[in-house]
């Protein structure tokens, strides 16, 4: 693509200001460097906290307990931090506007439109993944929400995120089919049965016999804390479901790229 990158307002972007790049105008290297250049630049305005937790988490692969020890804050508020950083280039950076006249199509960015709720929600998410619960639970409770729910976005997003912690291919296919599979252990299958009532909860309601099955697997804590998992997904897939965020637009802000999927 030789187009410009995008930017909400008019006349040259705000990076422009950045020393120019050495590649040839229009050329796909041009273009790159000023993709970078409006990185640097949006990096430059957030705090020196969240700038920090984002690029010592993401490029230097550190994870919540080292940003704690090194930054002095807890884990759950270096993820924070780094969340808040990540959502905001994510509604801010030109790469993620979709293009004037492109085929995509994403009826609105709510990222954009909702900047604060948007952050508040990738906040909320970021608690509940610190939560306690195994990464494999969050996996199949994501995982199993969107495929109820048809999101394209979420579904894509979640079995790549499963695919680099390291979950079997096979026990991907058969989430769908969970029930007739021997795959999963009998606390995945209450888990991936609880997503299923509360994400479709029936006329009648969640019924006693649904409850106490997830009581054996879980204590109340835990079940509690499964319970806001199932919220945080099916927020986010109703979001994506209503403005139809194509799968995969995010893959390299979110490191999804690495799946190797695409």
């Amino acid at each position: 693509m030789n187009r410009p990158l995008m930017h909400r307002s008019h006349g040259p972007p705000p990076w422009a200001s950045l020393p120019p790049s050495p590649a040839a105008p229009g050329s796909a290297l041009a273009r790159a460097d000023e993709a970078t250049a409006a990185l640097l630049f949006l990096l430059a305005q957030r705090p020196p906290q969240e700038r920090s937790a984002y690029l010592l988490g993401g490029l230097l692969s550190l994870d919540a307990q080292a940003l704690s020890r090194l930054m002095g804050w807890t884990p759950v508020q270096c993820s924070a931090l780094a969340s808040r950083a990540r959502a905001a280039l994510l509604f801010n950076h030109p790469l993620h506007h979709p293009w004037k006249g492109s085929t995509m199509s994403q009826r609105l960015n709510y990222m954009q439109q909702s900047p604060e709720l948007f952050k508040k929600l990738i906040e909320f998410s970021t608690l509940v993944k610190n939560s306690g619960l195994d990464e494999a639970l969050h996996d199949l409770v994501n995982i199993r929400a969107s495929q109820l729910n048809g999101c394209a976005f979420c579904l894509d997003m979640h079995i790549k995120q499963a695919r680099i912690r390291g979950e079997r291919e096979l026990r991907l296919h058969h989430i769908a089919i969970w029930r007739e599979s021997a795959l999963f252990e009998p606390r995945e299958r209450a888990a991936l049965a609880w997503t299923e009532v509360l994400t479709r909860i029936p006329e009648q309601g969640v019924s006693d016999a649904d409850y106490a099955a997830a009581l054996a697997q879980f204590s109340e804590k835990e079940l509690s804390t499964l319970t806001f998992h199932v919220m945080a997904i099916n927020a986010w897939n109703r979001a994506n479901v209503a403005f139809q965020t194509p799968p995969g637009v995010h893959d390299k802000a979110f490191g999804l790229d690495k799946a190797g999927l695409a």
